[in-house]
């Protein structure tokens, strides 16, 4: 049933030019439909079957070839499950579950206990590779390469925790300058913009990713004409290339693009790195939301966790209490915690404190020091002449009365001095 004579190529990106596909796709975020219209891609490119002819319908067939039709298809999963062996037990898991869903929409239950199984054999869903935490110091390595453009998209990734492709539908109408800078997240599928789950949410920039911000809008005209003039209509393994001087979004690129810049800057920070068993970079582009999430802080740190949900687009019934007046205030009392470049040190007042110890130890220090220069000290010692003669002399350690009245130490080369003098 699934084996074909004639080896054809099954492009994931016109899997959906396939009606069984498309009606399947149609009412999915843009997000969930393209991870899904992969995904099938995969999964029909393995079987190497035409999708229209492949998904039968089997709801007319009496019970005994329905059984058999469902054990083709089971088995069939069977075999592409075999195939993934290698990659993380989290992709293995997303696959099985679209194909799954796939068969369900068109009224294909598969065999519950091999779906049990093999969850079974396979290991508990996690990501396999590795990944390298971002710090303030490593993004600031990261950035410290890139072009103004580069700086206002990953700032202001790094300082609101959304998601890549969020911040890349974005339009001026839905950016609120101040300090700090508002921007409104739209679900919108008849705009072509969605969002996960569908929650046009408020999220905020720092100051310092809107300096940037600001800066690129100035230039921005003029970077997507040179765009147009360069990549118009050129042909690449994700489709033609369509750019047009009427987009209207402040990040006038895909996804795919974002990534191959992040790239390239971790790449000449020198910290980019795959991980071994995957081959896949350690430090990507989601670890900035990651990030947002890990430093951000305000003091009432009751309001944190769903505060930080409220922005990263985490509902919860806590998001439901935050009125748009407290989301700004909690937001700046949180700002400084996600900013890069002009960081206050999290210890600034354990530095502060170290530097007033400091100072007051070298003031207690100098006063010690004037005090045993200040006592008179005297001491009483026998000198012997040539000619055999001895007397006593008096050292005086101490500071003259001179030197006291003008306050200066009073000094051994000095206290030797008159030695020698009333030796003398």
């Amino acid at each position: 049933m699934s084996e074909n004579a004639t080896k054809k190529h099954y492009d994931l990106n016109t899997i959906d030019n396939y009606p069984v596909v498309a009606r399947f796709l149609r009412r999915k975020a843009d997000k969930t439909r393209e991870s899904y219209k992969s995904t099938l891609g995969i999964f029909f490119r393995f079987l190497n079957v035409n999708p229209e002819e492949y998904i039968k319908d089997i709801r007319n067939l009496d019970n005994g070839e329905r059984t058999k039709a469902i054990d083709h298809y089971t088995e069939d999963v069977e075999r592409f499950w075999d195939s993934l062996k290698g990659k993380s037990p989290m992709t293995i898991t997303v696959y099985l579950g679209v194909v799954r869903k796939f068969f369900r929409y068109n009224d294909i239950e598969l065999k519950n206990s091999t779906m049990d199984d093999l969850k079974k054999q396979g290991k508990k869903s996690h990501p396999l590779t590795q990944e390298k935490p971002l710090t303030r110091q490593l993004i600031a390595k990261i950035l410290e390469h890139a072009t103004v453009m580069e700086k206002a998209y990953f700032l202001s990734l790094a300082s609101s925790g959304s998601r890549k492709g969020e911040l890349l539908q974005i339009t001026l109408k839905d950016v609120h300058w101040g300090s700090p800078t508002k921007i409104d997240l739209i679900d919108d599928p008849d705009q072509n913009r969605t969002i996960k789950n569908h929650q046009t949410r408020t999220t905020f920039i720092s100051d310092e990713a809107t300096g940037f911000l600001k800066e690129w809008l100035t230039v921005r005209e003029h970077y997507i004409t040179q765009a147009v003039k360069k990549t118009h209509g050129l042909k690449t393994f994700h489709g033609t290339v369509t750019k047009d001087l009427k987009d209207d979004r402040i990040f006038p690129f895909s996804e795919s693009v974002a990534q191959v810049i992040w790239m390239r800057l971790c790449k000449r920070a020198g910290i980019y790195e795959k991980d071994d068993r995957t081959g896949i970079s350690k430090c990507r582009i989601h670890m900035l939301r990651k990030f947002f999430k890990s430093y951000f802080q305000v003091p009432d740190y009751s309001k944190n966790e769903p505060f930080i949900n409220t922005l990263v687009g985490h509902s919860s019934l806590e998001t439901t209490y935050f009125r748009p007046e407290e989301l700004d205030e909690l937001y700046k009392q949180g700002m400084q915690s996600v900013t890069i470049f002009n960081h206050t040190p999290e210890n600034a007042e354990v530095i502060e404190q170290l530097q007033q110890e400091n100072e007051a130890f070298r003031k207690k220090q100098l006063e010690m020091e004037t005090q045993l220069f200040v006592i008179q000290g005297y001491i009483d010692q026998t000198v012997t002449k040539k000619d055999g003669t001895k007397f006593t002399v008096r050292e005086q350690w101490g500071p003259s009365d001179e030197s006291v009245k003008n306050g200066y130490p009073y000094s051994q080369a000095q206290a030797e001095d008159e030695a020698i003098g009333t030796s003398s």
